[in-house]
């Protein structure tokens, strides 16, 4: 697996995290996988790229398996 720049965020006591590298969509749902088996309890994991219309990052999100 290659090196990802995550952040981890658990704001309610529900892990979710955000990738900040670049991603194809096709290869999120592999990646949100590892990185959950790394980090046990995260329930979600979002993507985060370029693209918005206001300056913001544009986000997408896998699911997690359980």
């Amino acid at each position: 697996m290659r090196d990802y720049r995550i952040a981890l965020m658990d704001p309610t006591g529900n892990i979710t995290l955000l990738v900040e590298s670049p991603v194809p969509a096709d290869e999120q749902p592999v990646v949100a996988a590892r990185l959950a088996a790394l980090f046990p309890g995260t329930e979600q994991t979002g993507f985060l790229y370029p693209g918005s219309r206001f300056g913001w990052p544009a986000a997408s999100s896998a699911a997690t398996p359980r």
